[in-house]
């Protein structure tokens, strides 16, 4: 397996009242720069800014995307790999933004807290899941002494999809966008619902029929303004084929993209990286790199070829590259700090991580990153408040407590900054265990 290339991370997502659900996250720089391109004339139109809402892609076959509490949209791969063009994808988006901007997730939790742990079927997990709204992942099984309650739910969740629905088609219109990509996303969607034998009636349905929210979308697509514009094309077959050499085996990949294409290349370029033919993968990538010599995730790509490989010195100009000509690509520069970290060069590595750390102080693998960094040039106070920062973040509060207790004889030769921090996790850490 090679990690470098697809950073993939597991971890739960806590719905209360309901379960836990496991998912696998794929972290890629360019396929998290493209949906933020797609989701910021959107999010233009609402008091929230792209930093506000933190895109996510699930690993997993389905055709599923979902909202959860602090902003965050999941989409499934199989979601992405289906989409036919951007404009289907950013419907998606636009109507996950639906959600966020009616409070949904808080809605849904309280009605959630009047049912019993468990009477709503895992299906429930996250507004949005299962868009198409048929099948198993929107049918909600439900005990005969529950389902009063559980009607009344299900009803206020089918109200909720409509609602988002709508704030969707709003904000593609003010935003110059068209709905024709919604239509056509959930055409396909209606199409899908056709295979299964059994579909459940609408009244156990958590999102209205498809083809009900269809005939509204169309509906909405014939009166919109002849004037809107498409979304941008970017590289569409390119990222869809890096996407699928992700998350399907080399030789599935090698069979689906065998032509000559430059999406068909780059997919190969992958498929051979993860079969360990780092020569038949560079050379390929090599030759993309000289149609595209400034392109910054060619760069990227072949410095985490180099790493994945024990070539990490090969590895240092390509990130170089990458950021000077994309600077924005936090990903990129945690990787590159790593790889700094790697060759003995920690102290260059921590203003690299300590930016990232600016932009995502959410990301608790830049926190662990520090706070080796840190170590590695003997700043053992600010190591040990790093891996606290860490601790915290991953609500694991023994770890946090262990590290603050060897901060602590540190603390005398540090600066008032750091002495502030220490003081300030201290009490943060107690407040926290309060909740």
């Amino acid at each position: 397996m090679i990690y470098a290339l697809t950073l993939v991370l597991c971890f739960f997502i806590a719905v209360p009242a309901v379960a836990q659900t496991r998912i696998s996250l794929i972290l890629d720089a360019e396929l998290e720069n493209w949906l933020q391109e797609l989701a910021q004339p959107l999010i233009n139109q609402t008091n929230l800014t792209i930093n506000d809402l933190r895109i996510n892609i699930v690993r997993g076959s389905d055709v599923n995307a979902f909202v959860t509490e602090g902003r965050q949209l999941y989409i499934f791969s199989g979601l992405l790999l289906k989409a036919e063009n951007h404009e289907e994808i950013q419907g998606v988006i636009a109507h996950e933004i639906g959600h966020i901007q009616a409070h949904h997730i808080l809605n849904t939790q309280e009605k959630a807290d009047t049912l019993q742990a468990g009477s709503i079927a895992s299906a429930l997990l996250g507004i949005g899941a299962a868009i198409a709204g048929g099948g198993q992942a929107a049918t909600a099984v439900m005990a005969t002494s529950q389902a009063a309650l559980m009607s009344n739910f299900l009803q206020h969740s089918r109200t909720q999809e409509r609602e988002a629905d709508q704030i969707a088609t709003d904000l593609l219109q003010k935003s110059g966008l068209s709905a024709k990509g919604m239509v056509s996303f959930f055409e396909k969607l209606r199409g899908q619902q056709l295979l299964y034998s059994q579909t459940p009636p609408a009244h156990l349905l958590t999102h209205p029929l498809p083809q009900e929210r269809l005939n509204n979308l169309q509906n909405f697509a014939r009166t919109e303004k002849t004037s809107q514009k498409a979304a941008p094309q970017l590289n569409f077959a390119r990222l869809q084929a890096k996407l699928y050499a992700y998350t399907h085996q080399p030789m599935q990949t090698l069979r689906k993209y065998n032509g000559n294409s430059e999406a068909d290349r780059y997919a190969q370029t992958i498929a051979y990286a993860f079969k360990g033919d780092i020569q038949k993968s560079t050379d390929i990538l090599s030759a993309l790199l000289n149609h595209r010599p400034k392109d910054p995730f060619y760069h990227e790509l072949l410095a985490e070829i180099f790493v994945d490989h024990g070539k990490i010195n090969e590895s240092i100009p390509h990130y170089e590259i990458a950021l000077k000509h994309n600077p924005n690509l936090n990903l990129t520069r945690f990787q590159y700090g790593n790889a700094l970290r790697a060759i003995g060069r920690s102290k260059e590595a921590i203003p690299q991580l300590q930016q990232v750390k600016e932009q995502k102080p959410y990301w608790s693998m830049v926190y662990h990153a520090l706070g080796l960094a840190y170590g590695e040039t003997k700043q053992l106070a600010k190591s040990h408040l790093s891996l606290v920062e860490e601790a915290v973040l991953k609500r694991n509060f023994t770890d946090a407590k262990l590290h603050l207790k060897l901060a602590e004889p540190y603390m005398e030769n540090t600066d008032f900054s750091t002495k502030e921090r220490f003081t300030f996790l201290t009490n943060h850490i107690v407040e926290l265990e309060k909740e």
